[in-house]
């Protein structure tokens, strides 16, 4: 009789433990609810799709915002966003399921796969292999010297395999393969181009084959189908315009567009890979190659990096043009996070809270409504020195910043004649003359003021 009291009392305390967890749980959940709304209201981001899995496997999607500007529909778990870098984590998967079926190894150079005819960069007779392009030790530069897209709304779509190889035959090695972590999207971009050359196939085939459709993923795909268009959001960037990306053929760095609906099945299948079509390959994809510590970004596996600050999290986050994304769980509690999101405001804290919450949600600078008769006495054209000088210009209700050669920004007011910037780390005051106008301004950035005299 004692014993089954006691197995009784422990089980209720189980129980009660978990509902007092649940409740914690969804009270963040809340918070980040709230917070989300705040950020949307404050034109940081125009909409969010997103999901929270509990440890036993209970789905909560929730979405705000719009798909587009100027319409009132609101995203849900099927819109379909650009997930950028996330790609990454599905070009290990499917390097791992290569190496798992014998047509390639980990330590395989890439000179093996690419033609014989290319001279590849080496360091001191030590060569670049497959293990390095999915774990940022391969010395390559983030993005190749001879990336210089003819519309940076569209980096790079126009980026070509000749180029590519003549990156490769040009470019000398600064240190060993294997020694040190820089991220590097052509490196990444490369692995999917050799997996796919390897395999004789293309990428987006290479895709469906090793992930999207042993895991149902019916909306995840590199070119998003006619009939699927309206379910595609929008990128947004603060109100300027921003287009898509085609990512040709560095696809395999950030080419994949998908739904929260999709990657929460992505991600439960990475949570629970004993229950999923392709264990031995996502497990090994979760083997520490690289890196110690509790830096976010030190630590890696294929693809996925592990933060251990507080519990392991395990994660990817991705960005383009006019998307931002997050996937990862926690290995210790066992809860995932999706996030989703048209805008260009990083959302890695937010999924980092929802996974545990002694990560605090990033502060949110707010802005003020100014007069738009204000904001048309700051237009104009102002002259920092001879060669460089930022056009100031209103689109819709907001003050735009272009500096010479650059894309625009827009401002945000923080005063009647103070804004600030949100896409990069600067402000900008304008003054006033004797006679009550606007001559100049002050651009404050890095710790530098520099004066712009408004010209006539």
């Amino acid at each position: 009789m004692k014993k089954t009291i006691k197995k009784t009392l422990s089980g209720l305390f189980v129980f009660i433990f978990l509902t007092a967890s649940s409740a914690f749980a969804q009270q963040n959940l809340t918070k980040v609810k709230q917070h989300l709304k705040k950020i949307i209201e404050e034109e940081y981001l125009l909409g969010v799709s997103a999901a929270y899995i509990q440890p036993e496997g209970e789905v909560q999607y929730f979405s705000l915002g719009s798909i587009a500007e100027g319409k009132e529909k609101r995203p849900t778990k099927h819109t379909i966003y650009e997930i950028g870098s996330i790609s990454k984590t599905f070009t290990s998967l499917i390097l791992a399921r290569m190496v798992q079926q014998g047509i390639v190894s980990l330590h395989t150079p890439i000179g093996n796969i690419l033609p014989d005819t290319l001279e590849l960069p080496t360091f001191e007779g030590k060569k670049i292999n497959l293990l390095n392009l999915a774990t940022h030790t391969s010395g390559l530069p983030r993005l190749p010297t001879n990336f210089k897209p003819e519309n940076w709304m569209n980096p790079y779509a126009d980026y070509t395999v000749p180029q590519m190889y003549t990156f490769l035959e040009n470019y000398e090695l600064t240190r060993a393969p294997g020694g040190r972590l820089v991220y590097s999207n052509f490196g990444a971009g490369l692995l999917g181009y050799l997996m796919a050359l390897k395999s004789e196939m293309t990428y987006k085939d290479l895709l469906r084959k090793y992930v999207t459709e042993p895991l149902g993923m019916n909306d995840t795909q590199i070119e998003v189908p006619a009939q699927k268009q309206d379910r595609f959001a929008a990128p947004y960037n603060y109100g300027i315009e921003v287009k898509r990306w085609d990512m040709s053929v560095l696809a395999g760095a950030g080419g994949i567009r998908s739904t929260t609906k999709d990657l929460v099945a992505y991600l439960k299948a990475q949570m629970r890979p004993d229950a999923a079509p392709m264990q031995e390959a996502i497990n090994m994809t979760h083997v520490v190659r690289f890196g110690e510590g509790n830096d976010s970004t030190a630590t890696i596996g294929l693809g996925w990096f592990y933060s251990t600050k507080h519990d392991t999290l395990i994660w990817h986050n991705g960005g383009t043009g006019g998307y931002r994304s997050f996937v990862g769980w926690n290995a210790e509690t066992k809860v995932g996070a999706v996030v989703l999101v048209s805008g260009k405001r990083d959302v890695t804290n937010i999924g980092f809270n929802l996974l545990d919450k002694r990560y605090e949600l990033n502060e949110m600078k707010e802005s003020v409504k100014v007069d738009s008769t204000i904001l048309a006495s700051y237009t104009g054209y102002y002259q920092i020195t001879p060669a460089f000088g930022l056009k100031i210009f209103m689109k819709n209700h907001f003050l735009v910043a272009q500096a010479i050669g650059q894309q625009p920004f827009r401002l945000f007011a923080e005063s009647k004649n103070r804004f600030f910037y949100r896409a990069v780390d600067a402000k900008i005051e304008f003054i006033k003359n004797n006679q009550d106008e606007v001559h100049k301004l002050k651009l404050y950035q890095n710790g530098r003021t520099l004066t712009g005299i408004k010209m006539k």
